[in-house]
C-alpha cells in the first residue's frame, strides 16, 4: 500500500508541475472530485501536503457538496483532518447537501481523534464549530433538508 501511496504522490507532483490549473477542475465520473478531495479519499499525506502547496482549494466542493475536510471527518482520519484546518482560508464549518459539516460528520461517527482535533482547532482560533443545519438554516436558504433515507449517502 505504501508504495502506491508514493507513486500516486509522484503522479500528483506531476500534475502540478505539468498542468497547475487543472487541479481544481472536478474529475468527472468520480463524484466530481478535485485533485485534492481525490488525494483525501484515496492519498498519502504527502500528496495532499503537495497539492495544498500548489495552492489549490482547500475549500472545493463535490456534486454532494462535501469538502476536503469534510471528507477526513467522514473518513475518520485525525491526520488529514489537522493538516487539512492549518491552511489559511480553510471553512471549518461549511455544509453539504446533506446538512451535514465537519463536526456533524465526527459527531455522527463517533471518532474521538476527529472530534477532538475539531474541538482543539475551535477552541484555538475561537471560531465555533457548527453541527446539522437547523430548519431555520434550510429555510432561510430557500431549500429542504435532504432526506438522507431515501438519497444515497456519501461513500465511504
Amino acid at each position: 500500500m505504501h508504495a502506491i501511496q508514493t507513486a500516486g504522490a509522484r503522479v500528483i507532483m506531476l500534475m502540478v508541475v505539468l498542468n497547475k490549473s487543472e487541479l481544481d477542475r472536478p474529475i468527472l465520473g468520480n463524484n466530481h472530485q478535485t485533485a485534492l478531495l481525490f488525494a483525501v479519499r484515496h492519498g498519502s499525506m504527502a500528496s495532499i501536503k503537495i497539492l495544498l502547496a500548489a495552492g489549490v482549494d482547500v475549500n472545493a466542493r463535490d456534486d454532494k457538496g462535501i469538502t476536503p475536510l469534510a471528507l477526513a471527518a467522514i473518513r475518520r482520519d485525525e491526520y488529514k483532518v489537522a493538516l487539512l484546518l492549518t491552511v489559511k482560508g480553510v471553512d471549518p464549518n461549511p455544509h453539504d447537501k446533506y446538512g451535514h459539516s465537519p463536526y456533524s460528520w465526527a459527531l455522527h461517527s463517533g471518532d474521538e481523534s476527529v472530534l477532538y482535533v475539531l474541538r482543539e482547532y475551535a477552541e484555538r482560533t475561537g471560531i465555533p464549530l457548527k453541527g446539522m443545519k437547523t430548519q431555520e438554516e434550510w429555510a432561510a436558504e430557500g431549500d429542504e433538508p435532504w432526506d438522507l433515507h431515501s438519497r444515497p449517502v456519501y461513500s465511504l
